[in-house]
């Protein structure tokens, strides 16, 4: 069973190290229980919350600390890119140091990739378009929704929080 999360942000933030793929504070395995969500404290902030996902040593980190920051540089490579493929801008976009294996920014990055791709292809490309796609991946709840879903819904999800530079999306 999953221990009991009690650390204090003072211990967390002693570790130098950032993990690239499982469990940002240790590096462990993530623990998946796509059959019902447990209560849980991050390990940062101290928000409380319920998660389907958590580290097999204990530790949680929230959607908003896993995501911090990185998302301002993905917006950034956005803005500047003149690149037409969202593959490619993609895999420009993977290469960013602090872009962790797994986590919720996944769901901002596809939506800020494609409204890129297309104001460029159009070339329209609106800043503001693409700040509003972020925002709006931020919306989806992060980790264990794929399991609790049965699905793998990044495309889906894509869809859904596409903006169009006109204003439209599949909101209205």
């Amino acid at each position: 069973m999953v221990k009991d999360v009690t650390m204090q942000k003072e211990i967390i933030c002693s570790c130098n190290t950032d993990h690239a793929s499982g469990c940002l504070v240790c590096g462990g395995e993530l623990f998946y229980n796509a059959d019902s969500a447990i209560d849980v404290k991050c390990v940062i902030c101290g928000k409380e919350e319920q998660s389907n996902t958590i580290c097999v040593n204990g530790h949680y980190i929230c959607d908003a600390c896993h995501r911090e920051k990185v998302l301002d540089v993905v917006e950034r490579v956005c803005v500047a890119t003149d690149l037409t493929d969202p593959v490619e801008i993609t895999l420009q976009i993977f290469k960013l140091p602090g872009l962790h294996m797994h986590g919720p920014e996944y769901h901002s990055i596809v939506a800020a990739v494609l409204v890129t791709a297309y104001g460029n292809s159009v070339k329209d490309k609106q800043a503001q378009a693409i700040k509003e796609a972020i925002k709006r991946g931020k919306d989806i709840k992060g980790r264990g929704m794929r399991d609790s879903w049965r699905l793998w819904g990044r495309g889906r999800r894509g869809s859904r929080l596409f903006y169009h530079p006109s204003g439209n999306s599949s909101y209205n």
